[in-house]
């Protein structure tokens, strides 16, 4: 189970080309987003959805990633089986890994990245949520001086851990 989705589409397609043998294929077969995993779960019957607390309207931005596994809107429907309302954001966030950390791509990856902020802005949502940590990085920056709902944006999981009523501490 993977917490990002450039980490579990590593693992599950660009690892199993990298080294091809029947162990790492094995791991690729068994691999699963957190949120892919969860709904997998509750469609068995074993996931708790005793949530205490509602969410509100969540603005969600989608990595590419995680699109590119094929998997479809996990994150989006464990948020909804946990009460929330759930916009779907599908513009890029222009981070790209380390490329919009370059200085002469940074002010472009910005541009790219408004594009996702002023579609988070026409939601009215109380939250933000990426399952992509750097995204996530990303859309803050660009969303500073924005009026975006939240300027921290939160991974899906942290939102459902939240609806459960559990403390973040330790």
């Amino acid at each position: 189970m993977v917490p990002t989705a450039s980490c579990s589409l590593m693992l599950k397609r660009e690892y199993p080309e990298l080294q091809q043998d029947e162990e790492t294929k094995r791991v690729a077969e068994k691999t699963f987003d957190v949120c892919e995993y969860l709904m997998k779960m509750k469609k068995e019957g074993e996931l708790a959805t005793d949530f205490t607390k509602q969410p509100g309207k969540i603005a969600y931005q989608i990595p590419c990633h995680l699109r590119d596994q094929n998997i479809g809107f996990k994150s989006k429907e464990l948020m909804e089986c946990a009460g929330a309302k759930v916009d779907v954001v599908e513009q890029c966030s222009g981070h790209d890994g380390s490329w919009s950390a370059k200085v002469e791509f940074f002010p472009l990856s910005m541009k790219i990245a408004g594009k996702a902020v002023r579609a988070i802005e026409q939601t009215s949502a109380d939250l933000v949520a990426s399952d992509c940590p750097l995204a996530g990085l990303q859309l803050e920056q660009a969303g500073a001086t924005a009026q975006m709902p939240a300027k921290t944006v939160r991974h899906p999981i942290q939102i459902v851990r939240d609806a459960y009523g559990l403390s973040s501490e330790g």
